[in-house]
C-alpha cells in the first residue's frame, strides 16, 4: 500500500481492535486494558496478554456524560465504561492505571471493574498479573522502542504521521506492531544525526492530535506524551484539569 493508504489503515486499527478484543475475551479471557504512559506495557505483553490502551479519545461520547468538573480525557473514559460503549474496556479482565493523576485513579476505582493502580512497583504488578491470569512471566523480544525512537529522532516523517504510527500500532500484537513499524519506516528517509524538531508536550494526544497538527503542521514537530502527570508542565493541557499548567485545549466534539 502507498503511504496515504498505510496511515489511513493505521487509524483504523483501534476499531479493528474492538473486534479482536471481543473475540480474544470470548476465547481466552486475557485482554488487559491500560491507562497511562508510565504503565510498563512490555510486562503485560510478556505474559502473552492482549494489552491495549483503553482511555477515551472521542469527544462524541461526552454527549452521554453525566459527569461534572472532569477533564474530557477522564470524562470520556468513565462515560465509555459506564455506558458500556467501548468494547475494549468491556473485554478487559483487568485494567492497569498509573497513579500520576489522582482524579483518574479515583474515578476508575469507582467502576465495577477489576482495576490495578500501578505505582512503579513492577514486582507487585507481576504478582497481580500472575494472580489474575494464572500464568508465569516469560521473556519476549520487543523492538518497538528502538523503531519508534529511530522514526521520531532520525527520520523525515512529519509530526502527524509520527503520532499516528506511535499511537495506533499499540492496538496490534507485539509481532505485528514490529512488522508494521518496519513497513512505516520504509516510507521515510533516515539520517545519521538526530533531526531537529519542536517538542509539543501534552498529557495525551489521542483526542487532540489533529488540532495540534493544525497548529504545528507547517513546522517539523513531534508530540511528546507524558500521561496526566500532576507534576508535569505541558504546552497544552485539558480543560478542567485542576493540576497541570499549559494552554487549555479540549476534545473536538462531533
Amino acid at each position: 500500500m502507498n503511504c496515504s493508504e498505510l496511515f489511513e489503515y493505521l487509524e483504523g486499527l483501534r476499531r479493528d481492535a474492538y473486534v479482536r478484543a471481543v473475540i480474544r475475551a470470548s476465547e481466552s479471557d486475557d485482554v488487559t486494558g491500560y491507562i497511562g504512559s508510565h504503565v510498563p506495557v512490555e510486562i503485560l505483553e510478556s505474559f502473552g496478554l492482549m494489552a491495549i490502551p483503553v482511555h477515551g479519545i472521542d469527544g462524541d461520547i461526552l454527549s452521554y456524560s453525566c459527569e461534572k468538573n472532569l477533564c474530557p480525557l477522564i470524562d470520556a473514559t468513565i462515560t465509555y465504561a459506564k455506558t458500556d460503549k467501548c468494547p475494549l474496556i468491556h473485554s478487559a479482565r483487568l485494567i492497569v492505571v498509573d497513579d500520576f493523576c489522582p482524579l483518574m485513579t479515583r474515578e476508575m476505582l469507582k467502576l465495577n471493574k477489576n482495576v490495578f493502580i500501578y505505582d512503579g512497583d513492577n514486582v507487585r504488578l507481576i504478582h497481580e498479573l500472575e494472580d489474575t491470569y494464572h500464568r508465569c512471566m516469560c521473556e519476549i523480544q520487543d523492538e518497538t522502542d528502538e523503531l519508534i525512537h529511530k522514526l521520531k529522532n532520525y527520520s523525515d516523517i512529519d509530526g502527524l504521521r509520527m503520532y499516528i504510527a506511535e499511537y495506533y500500532t499499540k492496538f496490534l500484537p507485539v509481532d505485528e506492531r514490529i512488522n508494521m513499524l518496519r513497513e512505516v519506516s520504509n516510507h521515510f528517509c533516515f539520517y545519521d544525526s538526530p533531526v531537529e524538531f519542536t517538542r509539543v508536550k501534552v498529557q495525551s494526544a489521542s483526542g487532540i492530535y489533529r488540532q495540534i497538527d493544525s497548529l504545528y503542521g507547517n513546522t517539523n514537530y513531534r508530540i511528546i506524551e507524558d500521561f496526566c502527570d500532576i507534576h508535569g508542565n505541558y504546552d497544552y493541557v485539558y480543560e478542567s484539569c485542576p493540576y497541570c499548567e499549559g494552554e487549555r485545549i479540549n476534545y473536538t466534539r462531533g
